[in-house]
């Protein structure tokens, strides 16, 4: 579907750890696009209305996760900023392996 490449772009920044990638990913998945999407899905007269409930509420549950992930993952950056103004080395090498971050 439309929303094809964009779910792997958005696989791809969980699988990679990449909350910049993450975010662009969700921009780009949600929207209008993703409405556009869901209603081609409902409308879908080729497959049976159980297929097509599971596909979208699979959609709905990979973007609700990568949203909450993203969520998390901006906290973490926060605290790798507050730490690395503090000055500690050991603390910011401590944070840093916690999150283990692709940037």
């Amino acid at each position: 579907g439309e929303l094809s490449p964009s779910l792997i772009f958005l696989d791809a920044a969980l699988r990679n750890r990449n909350p910049h990638c993450l975010e662009a990913a969700l921009h780009e998945t949600t929207g209008v696009r993703y409405l556009c999407a869901v209603s081609a899905l409902r409308r879908s007269s080729s497959m049976p209305a159980a297929c097509r409930h599971s596909m979208e509420s699979d959609l709905a549950t990979r973007i609700v996760r990568a949203r909450t992930i993203l969520g998390d993952w901006k906290n973490g950056i926060r605290k790798i900023r507050e730490v690395r103004r503090s000055g500690d080395p050991e603390k910011l090498k401590e944070v840093l392996a916690h999150w283990r971050f692709a940037e």
